[in-house]
């Protein structure tokens, strides 16, 4: 008695299946199953399918090889299932990933009280911290700040911002720059965005920066801050407030 492929294939685990490759031969595809004990049993098969079919002493000595012990490590062939549950594991996709949380987050609910006082709802939904007017001439100065502190310290591995502030000036003929940081508690502020120069003008003008920082050193942890600069120049002021609606969003691992 001679067996096709199929029938010999759905004999041994509805799950085992064939699997062309690029150059026309074929593998055989099989959930759960490893091991180089089976490679003369996928022999046999290539040899089989040549030949039309499968005869019965083949049968039975491939389904004798698929069905031995698995060690846990062995090499993998076709598809697999993939353990997850014990972290370390040499079968574990990747243990250093366990344990990641993501927290959202508005900038005015972690701001430094220095930077926003408490306000009336607003129909519109939109709010400012306080307006902060560094004059002309004078040294580049924080305006706004904020302590991301979840429940739990931990290694940052990303965060997502999106970051809105209004900025206007006394006059609008000379250079004026911003640029947001952030940083480890305490710690060297981090550039994140190139610093912006502009002339600005008498009335706000809205402007964003948004984007993924990945964690770089001494903007690795959590907590951190996040704090906002500008530079007045040397004959008008700089004027600036930041929008309620900045957030963002960190990716990290919690001690």
């Amino acid at each position: 008695m001679t067996l096709t492929i199929v029938e010999f294939l759905r004999a041994i685990n509805p799950n085992i299946g064939l699997v062309q490759n690029p150059d026309g031969s074929y593998r055989i595809g099989v959930e759960d199953v490893n091991s180089d004990e089976i490679l003369a049993a996928t022999e046999a098969i290539n040899t089989a399918l040549q030949a039309g079919g499968i005869s019965q002493v083949q049968f039975a000595a491939i389904v004798t090889a698929l069905q031995a012990a698995i060690p846990i490590g062995a090499n993998i062939i076709g598809q697999v299932g993939i353990d997850q549950t014990t972290p370390g594991s040499t079968n574990r996709v990747d243990a250093q990933l366990s344990g990641l949380s993501i927290v959202p987050f508005n900038l005015f609910e972690w701001t430094n009280a220095t930077y926003i006082a408490t306000q009336l709802l607003t129909a519109d939904g939109v709010q400012w911290s306080d307006e902060k007017t560094i004059g002309a001439g004078g040294a580049e100065t924080q305006v706004f700040g904020a302590t991301i502190s979840p429940a739990k310290a931990g290694i940052l591995v990303a965060v997502l911002l999106g970051l809105t502030v209004q900025c206007k000036s006394s006059a609008a003929t000379q250079a004026k720059s911003r640029q947001w940081r952030a940083r480890n508690v305490a710690g060297a502020w981090v550039n994140l965005m190139a610093a912006v120069s502009e002339n600005l003008t008498v009335n706000y003008v809205e402007s964003s920066r948004s984007g993924v920082f990945y964690a770089v050193a001494n903007f690795n942890q959590v907590p951190f801050e996040i704090g906002l600069f500008v530079t007045p120049s040397a004959a008008e002021s700089f004027i600036v407030q930041v929008k309620s609606s900045s957030m963002g969003q960190l990716v990290y691992k919690p001690s």
